[in-house]
């Protein structure tokens, strides 16, 4: 029952000798051809490992069904007996069967199949971390550029938000951590950042029907019995299920857009206008001119925060936590945390029979894009962990 590795027309694919083209890697190359733009000489290549290791579970008689983490290990070995291959190509390997297996766990009528299979690797005691890192190294091609996302896991995004909120002064921990965390929970870019204003504040409480007596909170900031009516009003929210409130903000190329605020970042922000940035406006001459309302303030001279300080802020501590990545990557993990809690109620809804274009069309709202195939990279990284998450879980 030997499988031979066969192009026809500009696609590769894999023949059964007994019955014809194997389906499961049909549908496999067509998603890394169609949607991830790999191309064909790419996809020759790895139905040529595929077929390796269908051929070496033929030879045991085993089937997919049958595939033990024990066998997914030994053929690894296998494949680089005397350490002909390179590490890379090596790792790569076990990569595109992880990757194979991940495909197939879903597809609804295969679901049973891929989960015995990842129900007993995850008893070899591959770790969260270690399905992780996996999912990082494949590249994909799509031309001449090479798109993989760097995606932070949540202990990484731990210890840059500790580094944020890291100084001797109250005002740039305050600062900076918030930053931080309006990258991470709202997906905002350096830009997005910058161009939060008092007026973000007021149109956001607004559109949650709270009412502010002096017609804008950064008037508010000696009134005590409005603050503490604004925050109950909100923890009220809190306390009745509601998690986040919409607010407009201006990004890439000037477009303005409606994104999520969850409520507890948003005390957090008021908390920021009426106490440490007043201060600072209070005790820098000329402060009060120069901030033009917006929510972000230089501590040197508290006019507006620009967008390359921003950055820089952020990259600064990226660097002190030892994470690889900028700014962008806190919008990436936003955007593939959203995404496993999409697949998530998908899944709590629909079993493994969920949408994963109703997904992306989500996504793609959330992140405010108007191609969404932009977004399909982050999904992958979300279906791995949230795989990983359910393993673990169990």
């Amino acid at each position: 029952m030997e499988i031979g590795g066969a192009l026809l027309r500009d696609f590769a694919l894999l023949v059964w000798s007994d019955r014809g083209v194997d389906e499961h890697v049909l549908r496999f190359c067509f998603e890394r051809g169609v949607y991830k733009g790999l191309k064909t000489s790419t996809l020759e290549q790895e139905c040529y490992i595929l077929a390796d290791w269908f051929n070496w579970l033929a030879k045991r008689n085993k089937t997919l069904e049958d595939a033990l983490p024990s066998d997914y290990h030994r053929w690894g070995n296998r494949g680089n007996r005397g350490q002909k291959l390179s590490a890379a190509r090596a790792y790569r390997r076990k990569e595109l069967i992880w990757q194979f297996y991940k495909g197939l766990r879903s597809d609804p009528a295969l679901a049973q199949t891929t989960a015995a299979f990842f129900e007993t690797l995850s008893e070899s005691n591959i770790t969260d971390q270690g399905l992780i890192h996996w999912s990082m190294k494949l590249e994909y091609k799509v031309g001449k550029e090479s798109r993989a996302p760097r995606v932070p896991t949540d202990e990484e995004v731990g210890r840059i938000l500790r580094e944020l909120g890291n100084y001797d002064d109250q005002f740039l921990s305050e600062r900076n951590f918030l930053i931080g965390q309006v990258e991470a929970r709202i997906g905002l870019r350096a830009m997005g950042v910058e161009s939060l204003e008092i007026e973000t504040l007021d149109k956001m409480l607004e559109s949650a029907g709270i009412e502010i007596e002096a017609q804008s909170i950064g008037n508010l900031y000696q009134a005590k019995s409005e603050q503490i009516r604004i925050r109950r009003q909100l923890n009220g929210l809190l306390e009745r299920g509601r998690t986040v409130i919409a607010a407009s903000i201006v990004e890439k190329g000037g477009k303005k857009r409606e994104v999520e605020v969850p409520i507890d970042l948003a005390i957090r922000l008021l908390n920021h206008v009426w106490g440490r940035r007043q201060t600072l406006i209070a005790n820098r001459v000329g402060a009060k001119r120069r901030n033009n309302n917006r929510i972000f303030i230089s501590w040197r001279d508290g006019g507006p925060l620009s967008r390359g300080s921003i950055k820089d802020i952020v990259s600064a501590a990226f660097e002190s936590a030892k994470v690889k990545g900028s700014g962008h990557a806190l919008r990436a993990y936003y955007l593939t945390t959203k995404a496993i809690e999409l697949i998530s109620e998908a899944r709590r809804m629909f079993g493994a029979n969920f949408s994963v274009e109703d997904i992306l069309n989500e996504l793609a709202r959330l992140a405010g894009h108007n191609h969404r195939e932009t977004l399909r990279a982050y999904l992958d990284v979300a279906r791995i962990r949230e795989a990983a998450l359910r393993e673990f879980d169990q």
